[in-house]
């Protein structure tokens, strides 16, 4: 039995790509691990002109999550469906990886399951290069999320498929028409944009939130602690930042590997910010680092 849609059109720049395992594939099985419990690993970058700027930083996040969740990725196969795959797609737009537990019996037991399937993507962008640099320039007003995420330390910062605390927080976009919202844990205190990081300035420190807890640890997130933030000598902090410490921030911005860093100049019921200059500065140097984010 086979579950789900997509479309193989290698000819088109405007219709998804689907492979499974290598090759062309529309569908998958009923009893995919994945389907059935979400046991899987998947990761979204931006491509351009052929190549995943962060890829190396994707991949060792999905190894990391593959590790946790018992799957066993076959390097030497992922490299050739990878090479496949990118020699079959567009040169730009989104990819889309996902890689789960494989066919399996009924039953929670992975005792049974066959090798891990490899499922490639290709999408165009969602918004068109004038909205996306549109809002690198401008910024976003976001919704500050009524649902909170849940606290499960054990699987804090891995993208696993069970993605319901997204769709239940972005549902509140749909209702409201945010592009982006602000999602706090039960504690109150501030995690995660529903798809993207979160970095704001209080004082001299850029703080970031501490995800030890629950959240996505974000590859462009990493990128900028590592790499930008340092070559600019900014100060930045990975701590728990409770959501009243938005009345303190003078800058803020949230990032994702697919459309960059987005200022945030208001967020619903907690006041607005301006485009300071450390968030242009950090802008300027991820351009500088990986062109494809330039606005």
């Amino acid at each position: 039995m086979l579950y789900g849609k997509s479309f193989y059109s290698p000819m088109s720049n405007n219709r998804p790509v689907s492979f499974l395992n290598g090759k062309p594939e529309q569908c998958l099985p009923f009893i995919d691990r994945g389907f059935c419990y979400g046991h899987g690993v998947f990761e979204t970058a931006r491509l351009w002109h052929g190549e995943c700027p962060l890829w190396d930083y994707h991949f060792a996040r999905l190894c990391r999550g593959a590790d946790l969740l018992g799957i066993e990725i076959d390097r030497t196969v992922f490299s050739a469906y990878w090479q496949a795959f990118l020699a079959a797609v567009p040169v730009d737009g989104v990819v889309k990886v996902v890689i789960t537990a494989g066919e399996g019996d009924r039953g929670y037991r992975q005792a049974g399951a066959g090798n891990a399937n490899y499922v490639m993507q290709w999408f165009p962008l969602t918004d068109n290069q004038e909205v996306m640099a549109l809002r690198q320039r401008l910024g976003v007003s976001i919704d500050l999320c009524r649902y909170r995420l849940p606290n499960n330390p054990i699987l804090a910062g891995i993208k696993h498929l069970n993605r319901l605390d997204q769709v239940l927080a972005s549902a509140e976009l749909d209702a409201r028409r945010f592009p982006e919202g602000l999602v706090l844990d039960t504690g109150g205190r501030i995690i995660e944009g529903i798809s993207r990081n979160v970095f704001l300035r209080i004082g001299e420190h850029w703080l970031t939130p501490d995800l030890a807890r629950c959240g996505v640890a974000g590859v462009m997130r990493r990128f900028l602690l590592e790499r930008v933030f340092t070559r600019l000598a900014l100060p930045v902090q990975v701590v728990d930042i409770p959501v009243d410490r938005l009345r303190d921030a003078e800058e803020m911005f949230m990032c994702n590997s697919v459309s960059g860093i987005w200022p945030v100049t208001a967020i619903d019921r907690q006041g607005s910010f301006e485009i300071g200059e450390q968030t242009r500065k950090i802008q300027r140097q991820l351009a500088g680092e990986l062109a494809c984010f330039a606005a």
